[in-house]
């Protein structure tokens, strides 16, 4: 049972990781454009998201060969949250900006490890599992995260929804505390 816990932790942390942090993506122009942004600027905001991880993927990769995936794992999953729990304590352009800039890299990170995780395996086939288990997660979160947003921002508001997710994402930093870094998915 601990076996195929450990197994599948990374489908579990990845789920919840990317349903708060995908869960906010249709949330930041919605909220920029609240806060008065036009149209070129809501383009710049959500243009910052994936802006940083362009030039940093390669050399994270390096950086998770180098220390194993855990640690970058829990640190991105915390880096996330506090990027999302941004707008909902200064709901400003500013913190908007900060808040997909630090997003993105947390996502990078993340998604580097995770899958660094899930390739531990010796084995092709134990591999291609994994690397399933862990797309599986990855998909679910993105689907599930921006409909529970929506959900959440009708609920409350934008800024409400933004803690909300951020709350989920805290639950994957806790859950990614106790990941082995030892085990293999063989």
């Amino acid at each position: 049972l601990v076996r195929q816990y450990k197994k599948y932790s990374i489908l579990i942390i990845a789920f919840i990781f990317f349903t708060g942090i995908i869960g906010t993506r249709p949330l930041i122009p919605l909220l920029a454009t609240e806060l008065d942004a036009n149209a070129a600027q809501v383009g710049i905001i959500v243009a910052l998201y994936p802006l940083l991880p362009f030039f940093l993927a390669i050399k994270v990769g390096q950086f998770v060969d180098r220390i194993g995936h855990k640690k970058p794992i829990v640190f991105s999953t915390l880096v996330g949250a506090l990027a999302i729990l941004l707008p909902f304590c200064f709901p400003t352009m500013i913190s908007i900006l900060l808040s997909q800039v630090l997003a993105g890299i947390a996502h990078t990170v993340f998604a580097v490890s995770a899958q660094t995780f899930a390739s531990s395996g010796s084995s092709h086939k134990s591999r291609d599992n994994s690397i399933m288990i862990f797309s599986i997660g990855v998909a679910l979160g993105g689907f599930l995260g921006p409909m529970l947003g929506g959900v959440f921002a009708d609920i409350w508001d934008y800024p409400g929804a933004f803690g909300m997710l951020s709350g989920f994402i805290i639950v994957s930093t806790v859950l990614a505390l106790f990941l082995d870094p030892t085990f293999t998915t063989n």
